[in-house]
């Protein structure tokens, strides 16, 4: 009891310890003066990272969690006020605002209200290779009724249960699973042509064409590395940049899914956007990952499509018990039959069929 109130005695005043971790702290760093200005440097350099600093590894990881940022600074404002800290309170507010309004653009999407066109209905889960509940998964993917539905994390024994649960209904599909954490399926009610794979430092993608009744629609699924450090940062963009260069060579409506393990204000992303004429579906944060953590979700599964297809529809599918929620989009098509480009080169591989 004596140490809570301790505490708060230390909150209330706005003090720090005179020792940390047993290293005595300078005077000046306990002047609440200095204090606010330093705290006041840091607010505005974590603000400039979101907004535009160049993008390194540790920069990515503050930059992914800019929308819980921008709500931190704003409680923390509120808390300046009441401290009656006003000047820190109301800089504090402006760099939350500031954050806030760079990440509004990337969730006005342009969806089609009122239309009850759906030529194609695109799913996409990552399953969480640990994950021992398939029937959950599988019972999921059929409620979307969707026509294509891209799965990752897929290792033998998720690739078995994927083709007794679905190939019923989805006759068309490829599997390329994996003992790590990037294997890939895709399963389709429509007939699949020129499906193949490329691999990226050993983590495959898959392509091909789904052939709508509308016309063809060529897919790409892939999942990046997480940039958990510096290598995989690298590894990462790299995978972004070569699906990127494949992409742009592709004429005609595409659409490329998967978890990106990027925001949507990544830069990564935004080239990727930019150089292959893709949009995003979504239409508001829609945050996929952690799932378990609900807090600290951010968007980093897509569904991003041509300006061929107009999204419909898009949300989150909740029903699993994946680390992932799971994503769907329904897509208006009018497209002119566009055959498959070439690309980067990738490896000869076949469609699965029963």
């Amino acid at each position: 009891m004596k140490t809570i109130k301790n505490l708060w005695s230390r909150i209330k005043n706005w003090s720090v310890p005179q020792r940390i971790f047993g290293i005595r702290l300078p005077s000046w760093m306990r002047l609440p003066k200095i204090r606010a200005r330093y705290m006041a440097i840091f607010i505005a350099v974590l603000t400039a990272v979101v907004l535009g600093l160049p993008q390194n590894f540790l920069f990515t990881l503050v930059k992914s969690l800019a929308f819980q940022l921008s709500g931190a600074l704003a409680v923390y404002a509120a808390w300046c006020w009441w401290r009656r800290r006003r000047l820190l309170g109301w800089w504090s507010l402006i760099c939350s605002t500031l954050i806030f309004m760079s990440l509004v653009p990337f969730f006005q999407g342009a969806g089609v209200a009122g239309s009850t066109d759906a030529d194609l209905r695109v799913a996409h889960f990552n399953v969480l290779k640990f994950n021992n509940h398939h029937e959950s998964t599988v019972a999921a993917a059929l409620e979307t009724k969707a026509h294509f539905i891209s799965f990752q994390e897929v290792d033998q024994r998720w690739g078995d249960s994927l083709v007794e649960g679905l190939s019923e209904e989805y006759p068309y599909y490829k599997i390329i699973p994996k003992a790590h954490c990037y294997g890939l399926a895709v399963f389709s009610k429509f007939p699949l042509s020129q499906v193949r794979s490329f691999n990226v430092s050993g983590v495959p993608s898959i392509i091909g064409d789904i052939k709508t009744d509308e016309g063809n629609v060529h897919f790409l699924a892939a999942h990046t590395r997480a940039p958990t450090s510096p290598r995989n940062y690298y590894e990462r963009n790299k995978h972004l940049s070569a699906i990127t260069a494949y992409l742009e060579n592709i004429k005609g409506p595409k659409i490329a899914l998967g978890d990106f393990n990027a925001v949507p204000w990544d830069d990564a992303v935004k080239d990727l956007q930019a150089d292959a004429g893709l949009s995003d579906s979504r239409q508001n944060l829609a945050p996929t990952y952690p799932a378990w953590f609900l807090p600290g979700l951010i968007p980093i599964d897509y569904i991003l499509h041509s300006s061929e297809l107009q999204c419909i529809e898009f949300g989150t599918i909740k029903s699993t018990f994946s680390d992932h929620y799971g994503i769907q989009g329904v897509y208006a098509l009018d497209p002119p039959d566009a055959p498959l480009a070439e690309g980067i080169p990738f490896s000869t591989s076949t469609i699965s069929t029963p």
